[in-house]
């Protein structure tokens, strides 16, 4: 449900590290700031311009409520992958403009079309690997193969190690489900073919 008011940006994800900084930043330039998380919090008491709403992103009615009140949705959710492409559909079904931090959204093609989209080029992956990408067609007749490597001397926020292990987890998982997966498939080959010839 609308509360009547239209803020000019709202910020999900108001209380982690880049959230925050990003919402006092838009506060200390006088913006109207809406500020959503799934728990409730007191932020930001100091600032007239800012209105804090309990939303959570699972909840589709909740999500498009805080939408609905917003010119500008910026995502700053984490885990990315499990967040904003919901967000930035309901973004786009109540005409706000979509800004995430991350390019994560880069090679989505469910979104609404008549949404609009800015995406972060990103660090790691995104930036650098399309300057690798583009100084390898532009300098070099052929390349069979590019090594690269990436490191940053920034703080990482709770959320973002939280995304990180979570990431981890997940890919260790797949290829520990894919061994285990062969290792069975060969077994039941075994066993059929043994069968087979027990006929």
């Amino acid at each position: 449900m609308s509360s009547g008011m239209r803020y000019q940006i709202g910020v999900l994800g108001c209380s982690g590290t880049v959230g925050s900084s990003l919402a006092e930043k838009l506060l200390r330039q006088g913006y109207s700031v809406l500020g959503g998380r799934r728990t409730d919090a007191a932020l930001f008491d100091e600032y007239d311009n800012f209105t804090f709403r309990r939303t959570d992103t699972a909840d589709e009615q909740e999500l498009i409520s805080f939408c609905c009140d917003c010119e500008v949705i910026v995502n700053c959710v984490s885990p990315v992958y499990r967040h904003s492409e919901r967000i930035a559909a309901a973004a786009a079904s109540q005409g706000c403009k979509y800004v995430d931090s991350t390019d994560y959204l880069s090679h989505c093609s469910s979104l609404p079309e008549n949404g609009v989209y800015i995406l972060n080029g990103g660090y790691v992956p995104g930036l650098a690997e399309f300057l690798v990408l583009e100084i390898c067609r532009k300098e070099f007749d052929t390349v069979s193969r590019a090594v690269m490597y990436q490191g940053d001397r920034g703080v990482l926020g709770i959320s973002s190690c939280r995304y990180h292990y979570e990431r981890r987890q997940l890919r260790t998982r797949g290829r520990l489900f894919q061994k285990r997966h062969k290792a069975a498939s060969y077994w039941n080959e075994k066993e059929v073919s043994a069968a087979r010839s027990q006929k």
